[in-house]
C-alpha cells in the first residue's frame, strides 16, 4: 500500500527533476549562444545589442542575486526549512518566464 506522502513525495521528486531538465537545457543554450558570441558579429554590433545583453545580464541577476564571502566565492543561503533558496528563485523565475 502507497502511503499518500509517498505518493507526494514521488510527484514533488518528478516535478523537481523537469525542472532540473528545464533549467540545464536553457544553461546549454546560453552557453552555446555566448560561445557564438550571442549571433553577433563584431563589426556589427550596436547599442540595440548592448541593450539586449543588458537585459539577459539583468534577468539571470535575478535568479541568481548570490551573496559572496570576502574572497568573492559564491554563498548559497538556505530557507527556513532547509531548502536552497537559489532553486526556489530559479523555479519561480522559470514559472514567470517560460516560453
Amino acid at each position: 500500500m502507497t502511503t499518500r506522502r509517498a505518493t507526494d513525495n514521488a510527484k514533488a521528486l518528478d516535478a523537481f527533476i523537469a525542472a532540473k531538465f528545464r533549467i540545464d537545457a536553457m544553461l546549454e543554450r546560453l552557453k552555446a549562444l555566448s560561445e557564438d558570441h550571442f549571433e553577433t558579429h563584431h563589426d556589427e554590433i550596436n547599442w540595440g545589442d548592448v541593450g539586449t545583453l543588458n537585459h539577459y545580464d539583468s534577468l539571470l541577476r535575478q535568479i541568481a542575486d548570490l551573496e559572496r564571502d570576502d574572497e568573492g566565492d559564491v554563498i548559497i543561503a538556505t530557507d527556513a526549512e532547509g531548502h536552497n533558496d537559489l532553486m526556489s528563485r530559479i523555479t519561480v523565475f522559470l514559472a514567470e518566464h517560460d516560453r
